[in-house]
């Protein structure tokens, strides 16, 4: 308990020496158990590879002979040499394992096998892997052994600890404390008059140049400074007594005026004597009672505490309306602080300025230039609805420009098909002729040959033979069955170009372009279908699903042309492997409707909405002009239809023309 006392004496006389004594400590009783842990680690390694090296010498010596006598199966000699094991310190249980893992023989009871060291030893006799030999070793013993090393170190550095300390202790009270203490006491007794008298620190055998004479010369000098300090500010004050004299002549000729209050209320403790010049305000009235809040125009009174306690540094200003003792309203600028008053008491200061006159022309100008900036919105809203306007016509000039350069390429290419059309029907007329009289010349020389081949049989020999070697090298069978597939086929391919110019023809219709009559919807599609088809057939199947419709009212070359610009985006949307374009046509009591289907790439929903747009294509530049579903928008609504589009993207897309079988006008 004395001990105690004396070290808490010490703490309260002597802090530093305490946080040294208290470092020294903590530091070597850190060294101490890092030490006695890495020995202690040491010892564990030591005594655990005595325990490992006996049984490894142990199989050196005996692995052979229990081997051996397993091999034989002698019990005896394998329960002679488990028994030996346990001779072995630490060797708590021993067991001998054949290769299939059944217990040949063990030697050791009641033992808790978890809490050992397992070591296998492999049992092999002339190359055979036998079994193996299982030894558990018990580790109390090396536990026990380095536990007592543990206490022998942890005694050794307690006492290493203690005796460091109490030494290192007692040199730095010597050498440090005990002089800083009598230094301390000197600054203490010193007075602000007395910084004449110098400081010093007798100390035996120090050296001139340590620390602590270091110390009291930078004291001394800091002494010698803060006297010259001192008379500098009885300079100052004097100095400043004048500069308050003249502060307040020039205050009472300012523009700004001053002032001082109360954090909580803002109850004013100091205004300038320019107030009652500048703000029409009593001074004396203002101090003691009055509070700033009150003078400030109830309507800006919330933002000038909004923006006092929104200013992250304390400082805020504003311009705001103040309100005279009689009752007048004047524009100031008012900006403020929060600062820390001399007995720590919260306070705003800054200055307030009448800018009444400036304000009064900033609403002037205002006027004038919301006035202008209303008549520069106006001019510029008209001048904004004109570009529009001929934004709109320029587009739509554009659109219907481009619809009318690609209706005249259409008719021109109309004109060109049915000039084409014309012209191939004359040679295709008389090759028809033609092949009609070949047909007949043919029958008659097959049976003119057969008559031959009758009287065959009459002709002299060498005759026959040349008659029958000229048969067998022209192959006359098979020229008398092959001839007449030949001239059946080329007049189903005269058939087949006669029809091809004939929907070329009707496709182009240019005789009757605006002339509105009855059609057949199901001869346009396949019309249209046949000149498409070298588009199509490369690319998709085509699959048809007519159903039985009535004739419309229609401008059939138009409805072509719809129907042309459909099947063509059918084909292009199909990429990679083969596709399906499927056509449908379906009716009800008033309407006719054709679908034409495709199982391609889809649309994106975000650009569905502008495909009926002029000049919108998703196609390479050069590939398409953008005109071909919007003129057939057009066509359709000039048909008084409707045509419909539904898509998913990598699914496909279907275009569903619907017509009225009956035109209004018509009607």
């Amino acid at each position: 308990m004395e001990l105690f006392r004396k070290l808490a004496a010490y703490k309260r006389e002597s802090p530093l020496g305490w946080k040294v004594l208290v470092h020294i400590v903590a530091f070597n009783a850190a060294m101490a158990l890092v030490l006695s842990a890495i020995q202690l680690v040491v010892d564990y390694h030591y005594e655990t590879g005595q325990v490992d090296g006996r049984i490894e010498e142990y199989q050196r010596v005996n692995a052979a002979s229990i081997a051996s006598a397993l091999w034989n199966f002698d019990r005896t000699q394998i329960d002679a040499q488990l028994r030996g094991l346990l001779q072995l310190p630490n060797v708590e249980y021993a067991s001998v394992v054949d290769n299939r893992g059944s217990l040949v023989g063990e030697a050791g009871e009641g033992i808790e096998l978890d809490k050992t060291t397992l070591h296998r030893i492999p049992l092999i006799h002339d190359g055979t892997n036998l079994g193996e030999l299982r030894v558990h070793a018990s580790l109390r013993d090396v536990y026990a052994q380095v536990a007592g090393h543990a206490m022998v170190i942890l005694l050794t550095q307690t006492v290493t600890l203690l005796f460091a300390s109490v030494f290192v202790l007692l040199i730095f009270n010597r050498l440090v404390s005990q002089p800083l203490a009598r230094l301390a006491r000197q600054a203490r007794h010193t007075t602000i008059h007395q910084l004449d008298r110098e400081w010093s620190l007798e100390r035996r055998g120090a050296a001139e140049d340590d620390e602590l004479n270091v110390l009291v010369r930078a004291m001394n000098q800091m002494r010698l400074t803060l006297r010259g300090e001192v008379q500098a500010l009885e300079r100052t004050k004097e100095a400043l007594s004048e500069s308050e004299a003249q502060n307040s002549s020039l205050m009472a000729s300012s523009n700004v005026v001053p002032w001082i209050a109360e954090a909580g209320d803002w109850r004013l403790t100091f205004i300038g004597p320019q107030a009652d010049a500048r703000l029409g305000m009593d001074t004396a009235a203002w101090i003691g009672g009055s509070s700033l809040l009150e003078h400030i125009h109830p309507d800006d009174r919330p933002r000038l505490l909004e923006r006092v306690a929104a200013a992250p540094d304390g400082q805020f200003e504003m311009e705001c309306r103040f309100v005279r003792a009689d009752g007048d309203e004047c524009w100031i600028h008012l900006q403020g602080a929060r600062k820390q008053g001399p007995a720590g008491q919260a306070l705003y200061q800054g200055y307030l300025q009448n800018i009444d006159v400036r304000k009064t022309v900033e609403f002037e100008l205002d006027a004038y230039r919301r006035g202008l900036e209303t008549l520069v919105s106006e001019r510029t809203s008209a001048l904004q609805q004109q570009n529009e306007a001929l934004a709109q016509l320029n587009a739509e000039l554009q659109a219907a420009q481009s619809q009318l350069l690609q209706s005249e390429k259409l008719a021109s290419i109309g004109q060109l098909a049915a000039g084409v059309a014309h012209e191939i029907n004359n040679p295709v007329g008389y090759v028809s002729s033609n092949l009609g009289s070949l047909s007949t010349y043919v029958k008659d020389f097959l049976s003119l040959i057969a008559q031959y081949e009758v009287v065959e049989a009459k002709l002299p020999s060498e005759a026959q033979q040349t008659v029958e070697a000229v048969k067998n090298r022209i192959d006359l069978p098979f020229l008398r069955d092959d001839v007449d597939d030949l001239l059946t086929q080329s007049h189903e391919g005269l058939l087949r170009v006669k029809k091809i110019v004939q929907d070329l023809k009707d496709f182009s219709r240019i005789d009757g372009e605006d002339t509105w009559q009855k059609a057949d919807l199901v001869a346009c599609l396949e019309s249209t279908l046949n000149i498409v088809n070298n588009e199509l057939k490369y690319k998709a199947d085509l699959v048809r699903q007519y159903s039985a419709i009535p004739e419309v009212t229609c401008l059939p070359s138009q409805l072509n042309q719809v129907f042309l610009n459909l099947l063509v985006n059918a084909g292009h949307a199909i990429d990679g492997a083969r596709g399906t374009v499927t056509v449908r046509t379906g009716n009800d009591e008033r309407m006719v409707w054709v679908e034409i289907s495709d199982n391609g790439r889809g649309i994106e929903p975000e650009i569905i909405n502008k495909i009926f747009d002029p000049f919108f294509t998703t196609k390479p530049i050069g590939k398409g002009t953008g005109l071909g579903l919007s003129i057939s928008y057009g066509i359709i609504k000039k048909h008084n239809g409707t045509i419909t589009v539904q898509s998913e993207v990598g699914r496909g897309t279907t275009f569903r023309v619907a017509l009225p079988i009956e035109q209004p006008e018509a009607a």
